[in-house]
């Protein structure tokens, strides 16, 4: 592009001894750039530019009545102010408001950064490298008064010290420059725009857990109720296996199952799609239940006040990755591309990885009794304990088969039982040994558990939790007492 014409001015009366020397640099320095330019012929020479920021229109927001965008990609959008700050798409949605609010202040506020050339002449016959033959985004802002204003957005200029969009206005001349956030907001597909509705996934409130993979379902059941202390330890895996759950293992998961979110919108779950999405052969299922519950709500003036929730089920129906980074999820009757961040560490979850290797299920602060019965000598102990309250503070008692004994002698033996794990799994071909040993715990609220040890092998022991099934053994003399 040649460069703006200016006006000629007065020879200054040194100019005629230093013109030559100044010449012959120039056409040096002019020779130089040639050659660069014939080396990166992707680049495009912009004139000097003429004026800074300014405005093509300016009105108020709600003189905005419609605004529609053609995309090179094909997924453009038209929509109306059906009320003050909102659009609604043509499809029957309305656009997200924070959205909403910045395409309606860009629409009834057009301005530019820089003008490169007043002069069409300077870049009509090159409209293919401005990437303006055809435009990546042509917007057509129509106001109430029935006037129009029409862009055409092309390439990203590099040529610059800043970095614009070349665009051109109907019915004006210049090569304007327009910021690069402005432009890239107006080649935002319709996808989205959609408002996203994240489903309700509070981890406080749930009580099952269901992940369905081809042809394996693993199955977690909070065996308490949600508002019970400590009920992280009340989770239970009921398939593949029966056993106990981990309280830390299960705190860690519902933590990632509650920070999945739904990213941009995809558009209906049509069932002649599904299989583009891999929703027809799905990853995975998730489906989580909520309990009934009471939450916290902040009103527009501050206030705080609880509302009960309702229960209910929430379905992710996980699809197949589009990038190493989405993939995508169905949630009612629409898709979404949710971040791999967020869902991987929730479908890769292997359900043996939260069974409780703790054999020890009640915590000394809720122990009320503790019956030891040796099988092989036929003797029993039992550990009662017998809780006052002395003042401000609660005092615990403890009997040894009748007799007081230390309190803090009973539970400096009983920690080292509840941080006691089992060494390692049993073979699934383990046929049980002989009856050695029952522990049977008794916890406030009259909960009651066990733990029976048979003989496995020289060193260790089978171990049953409660009636679960036999998965682990244990070194002997490991739960001690």
């Amino acid at each position: 592009m040649d460069k703006v014409k200016r006006k000629q001015r007065k020879e200054h009366p040194g100019v005629r001894k230093i013109l030559p020397p100044v010449l012959l640099l120039l056409a040096l320095a002019v020779g130089a750039i040639g050659w660069f330019s014939r080396q990166e012929t992707q680049k495009v020479s912009v004139p000097e530019k003429i004026l800074t920021a300014g405005t093509i229109e300016q009105r108020e927001t709600g003189s905005v009545y419609s605004i529609d965008v053609h995309l090179a990609s094909g997924e453009g959008w038209y929509a109306e102010q059906t009320s003050a700050g909102n659009l609604t798409e043509k499809d029957g949605f309305d656009i997200e408001p924070a959205l909403a609010r910045n395409f309606l202040s860009a629409a009834a506020v057009i301005g530019y950064e820089d003008i490169f050339t007043e002069d069409p002449a300077d870049y009509s016959d090159r409209l293919e490298e401005f990437g303006l033959a055809e435009p990546a985004s042509t917007v057509t802002v129509t106001y109430t008064d029935g006037e129009q204003v029409v862009m055409h957005i092309g390439n990203r200029s590099t040529e610059t010290e800043a970095a614009y969009y070349y665009m051109t206005v109907d019915g004006r001349k210049p090569l304007y420059a327009l910021s690069v956030s402005a432009a890239e907001e107006w080649k935002l597909p319709k996808s989205s725009l959609h408002p996203v509705q994240q489903p309700n996934l509070q981890t406080a409130r749930m009580d099952h857990l269901v992940m369905r993979s081809g042809d394996w379902t693993a199955e977690w059941v909070l065996e308490a109720e949600i508002t019970d202390e400590n009920a992280s330890d009340a989770w239970v895996l009921r398939s593949p296996v029966h056993y106990p759950a981990d309280g830390t293992e299960m705190t860690s998961f519902l933590r990632n199952i509650g920070s999945i979110r739904l990213g941009s919108y995809v558009g209906p779950a049509m069932e002649e799609r599904l299989a583009e999405y891999g929703l027809d052969r799905p990853e995975m299922i998730l489906e989580m239940h909520m309990a009934e519950g009471m939450a916290a709500v902040t009103g527009e003036d501050g206030t705080v006040s609880t509302t009960l929730l309702k229960a209910e089920t929430v379905v992710l129906i996980i699809g197949s990755l589009k990038s190493e980074y989405v993939r995508y999820v169905r949630y009612g009757n629409d898709v979404y591309l949710v971040s791999e961040l967020t869902l991987g560490p929730v479908i890769s979850k292997k359900p043996m990885d939260t069974v409780s290797r703790y054999p020890v299920l009640v915590a000394a602060e809720s122990l009320t009794r503790l019956t030891i019965e040796d099988c092989l000598t036929g003797e029993s102990t039992t550990y009662r304990m017998q809780r006052e309250s002395s003042g401000d503070e609660e005092v615990t008692r403890c009997f040894e088969n009748g007799q007081e004994i230390p309190f803090e002698t009973f539970e400096a033996r009983y920690l080292q039982m509840v941080l006691c794990t089992v060494s390692g799994e049993l073979p699934e071909d383990y046929e049980a040994g002989a009856l050695k040993k029952v522990y049977t715990f008794e916890a406030a609220g009259g909960k009651v558990h066990s733990i029976r040890l048979y003989a496995y092998d020289s060193m260790h022991d089978a171990l049953q939790v409660d009636d679960y099934p036999m998965l682990f053994y244990l070194i002997q003399g490991g739960l001690g007492m």
